[in-house]
């Protein structure tokens, strides 16, 4: 009696073992249509969701910001995933025959890529903020290509470098006639401070013969992030700004 019982039961564990074998592939055969119904909606939702993202990054560009590399990481996913899906549906349409391998096959596909849009489009949600803000002076310096290495001017640049990493040093002058290049040669030299991390921060203002010092704070606070609170003391939150680093130029 103990035998057959045993034997009942490992034909029923046989059962249930080929049941697990082939429930799988036989549900994605039978969720054919609804898997690429539901793979066609969330591509034309993603692609929705991918121009909006889109929108907000050429805005943010145009208003010389830096885009986060996560926004820039999703929007990679977004295009290769839409890409992949749109020529499995394109597979699908053109696929005349009926044939269940195949039919299998194109159904998991498709119930996996699915599930890829549908997390991209849960993960747009928490982007939050698609740009950081640049601050002027690094966009001063990188269009500062009117710079050329002229001995004289290589052997000032040094000079002043060597006075700036002088640690006794807190103001460097540089003087000369009007049209010179001193403008230049002075971004230059917070370019190559900032390269060579003499300083943590680098900030740069114009101070004209009459000047605007509500101008020249505007100017400063917009290469640190800093906005100006109603009733805010501008210069008092400037200065609490600069003393968050140590080396400062």
């Amino acid at each position: 009696m103990a035998e057959i019982v045993a034997t009942v039961a490992g034909v029923v564990s046989a059962v249930i073992d080929v049941g697990k074998c082939f429930g799988r592939p036989f549900m994605y055969l039978y969720s054919y249509k609804t898997n690429f119904s539901k793979l066609e909606k969330d591509v034309g939702r993603l692609k929705d969701a991918r121009d909006e993202v889109k929108l907000k990054v050429d805005a943010a560009e145009n208003n010389v910001e830096k885009i986060k590399q996560s926004v820039k990481d999703w929007q990679k996913e977004a295009d290769s995933i839409i890409d992949e899906a749109g020529k499995l549906i394109g597979e699908k349409a053109n696929n005349k025959c009926f044939n269940l391998i195949t039919r299998y096959k194109n159904s998991r596909k498709a119930s996996k890529k699915a599930k890829v849009l549908t997390e991209l489009l849960q993960e747009k949600e928490t982007l939050g903020e698609v740009s950081l803000p640049v601050s002027t002076y690094e966009n001063i310096r990188l269009t500062n290509k009117d710079y050329e290495e002229f001995e004289s001017r290589m052997s000032t640049l040094k000079d002043v470098l060597k006075a700036l990493d002088d640690g006794e040093v807190g103001i460097v002058g540089v003087y000369g006639m009007g049209g010179i290049g001193k403008t230049t040669l002075v971004k230059e030299v917070g370019k190559q401070a900032k390269k060579q991390q003499l300083f943590d921060e680098v900030v740069f203002t114009e101070v004209s013969e009459n000047p605007d010092t509500n101008k020249i704070q505007d100017e400063l606070a917009n290469q640190f992030g800093l906005n100006f609170d109603q009733g805010v003391e501008r210069a008092s939150k400037l200065y609490a700004r600069l003393k968050k680093d140590r080396r400062f130029l």
